[in-house]
């Protein structure tokens, strides 16, 4: 007896289910609409290069005789089942999550935004959903996930079935982009909101009210820069700042990770190779631009997480010298007419270069007004930095800077543990105080900010890794043990010194306590 393909049946019932939900619409809306399924051994005719390079699974025939090609991915848990990410010639994906259930959902989602967002390594998708954030197709702005895991509504999913139809979502491939008017608010929080924060985040500073406050000012008005070792919080931290000083509205800021191989045409823009021509990408400033258009309120956050891994002189270009402009204008219109020539030199450009165009075109004189509304946000990671690029008083001289610095004490641990339900507490934060002493760090003397200890955030884990662990027979002991366990899971380092270190104050631990049980104490 031959075995079912595991796979093949998700993706036959994601088709299935996306079949009877385009015949409910044609049969109540669009009269007159055909969807089909194409055989798969169906073979284009070789002179139809967008169904060759599609390969659709369905095809929805309209009235006037045009067609609408569709890819159809069913996702079962993290695994996406029949998404290429290279058949960007299709007009639509459908994803449907949960295809292996009685309940699924599905996402319409136009194929331009696989194409410029899946992201790849060593040749697998690495990336389960994907988010393109302010981007128009005809004028529209689209938000949309592709996938999501436990599939939870939200605004933004493109669950707008009737796009197939009417076609308001699909690619526009002409050279012009119509300016969307849609206005965003990013301003909606204040340093009051910001305030909450400090009953989540354990920072080692004299005064946390204060330092919260500082942030959430400093953020409003200048770049800022957090500097420290890993795992203090420096993005989490920076993130859940900005949320509540935009009042969680995720449209006000973009986050990336800085790379060694970035160039100005990553932050900037510049020509790529597609398909065999030569198109200009943007980058991560046009990206920004479009998006502090649209702000009638607040600013526009670009978060740089860990950006001294990227070589700034070769990278930065000019942004640099707009960093430093923050709340003028002397040379923000230059630099942006620059830019504008630049583009207007190739004849193929990405939808957010026409989008940039059209708004520079829109605004005139005060296109430059909108770069007020940028603010560049870094983390700079202190432990590495021997192996990283070094950072320079030219990008550091742009940032307001904040330190964080590796906690001395145990209160971080007693915040952590204030409403958990795991058993003898004390222990655990006896534990950490020991460890912290071990490695060079005491309630006296604070340690250097480029030695390693044991960072809250690998506290943080540990602590949630035990809690699965918990038995209702623990003791003490056990508890000992178990956290020890999970702390070393938790550690976020593969440096052999360190690890060997960490075995070694583990092991007196459990010696101590072993010691004490035997004497009776």
């Amino acid at each position: 007896m031959k075995n079912s393909d595991p796979k093949k049946e998700v993706h036959e019932r994601a088709m299935k289910y996306t079949l009877s939900k385009i015949n409910e619409l044609i049969n109540s809306k669009y009269s007159g609409y055909k969807i089909s399924q194409i055989p798969e051994d169906f073979k284009p005719p070789k002179d139809d290069q967008k169904l060759l390079s599609c390969k659709p699974h369905l095809v929805l025939q309209k009235p006037n005789g045009s067609k609408v090609y569709i890819r159809v991915s069913g996702v079962k848990g993290r695994n996406p089942i029949g998404a290429i990410p290279n058949y960007v010639s299709c007009d639509f994906l459908i994803a449907v999550t949960y295809a292996d259930t009685d309940s699924p959902k599905a996402y319409v989602l136009p194929l331009e935004f696989v194409k410029n967002n899946i992201v790849e390594r060593n040749g697998r998708i690495t990336s389960y959903w994907i988010e393109k954030k302010d981007s128009l197709i005809n004028g529209k702005k689209v938000l949309g996930y592709l996938m999501y895991e436990d599939g939870r509504d939200k605004d933004e999913f493109l669950e707008k079935w009737d796009s197939l139809f009417t076609g308001s979502l699909q690619r526009d491939d002409s050279n012009r982009v119509e300016v969307s008017n849609i206005e965003i608010d990013c301003g909606k929080g204040n340093i009051s909101d910001v305030m909450s924060l400090t009953n989540r985040f354990y920072v080692e500073v004299p005064n946390v009210e204060e330092f919260f406050k500082m942030l959430g000012a400093s953020l409003k008005i200048y770049n800022v820069l957090l500097v420290g070792p890993p795992g203090t919080g420096k993005t989490s931290l920076t993130i859940s700042v900005i949320d509540k000083l935009t009042g969680e509205n995720t449209n006000c800021y973009e986050v990336t990770t800085a790379n060694s191989l970035w160039f100005r045409r990553d932050l900037i823009g510049g020509e790529s190779m597609e398909k065999g021509s030569i198109i200009w990408n943007s980058g991560l400033l046009i990206r920004a631009y479009n998006s502090a258009v649209k702000i009638n309120n607040g600013n526009y956050y670009v978060i740089i997480d860990e950006i001294n891994r990227a070589d700034v002189d070769k990278a930065f270009g000019e942004i640099l010298t707009l960093m430093s402009d923050v709340g003028s204008s002397s040379v923000g219109k230059k630099i942006l007419e620059e830019i504008e020539k630049e583009i207007e030199k190739f004849s193929e450009i990405d939808n957010e270069a026409k989008e940039f165009l059209a708004n520079l075109k829109r605004l005139g004189d005060k296109k430059d007004e909108v770069l007020k509304k940028i603010r560049f946000v870094g983390t700079m990671n202190l432990i590495d930095a021997n192996n990283l690029f070094p950072i320079g008083e030219a990008l550091t001289r742009r940032f307001l800077i904040f330190h964080l610095d590796y906690t001395c004490g145990t209160e971080d641990v007693k915040m952590f543990l204030n409403d958990s339900t795991i058993p003898f507490k004390e222990v655990i934060i006896s534990e950490v105080k020991y460890l912290r002493e071990k490695f060079g760090c005491s309630d006296k003397q604070k340690k250097s900010q480029y030695e390693y200890n044991i960072s809250p955030a690998s506290i943080k884990l540990a602590l949630s890794l035990l809690k699965e662990l918990i038995e209702p027979n623990d003791t003490p002991d056990t508890i000992s043990e178990k956290f020890l366990l999970a702390l070393e899971k938790s550690l976020g380092t593969t440096d052999d010194k360190i690890l060997r270190k960490f075995r070694e104050y583990q092991r007196e631990i459990i010696e101590n306590l072993r010691s004490r049980n035997s004497k009776g104490q």
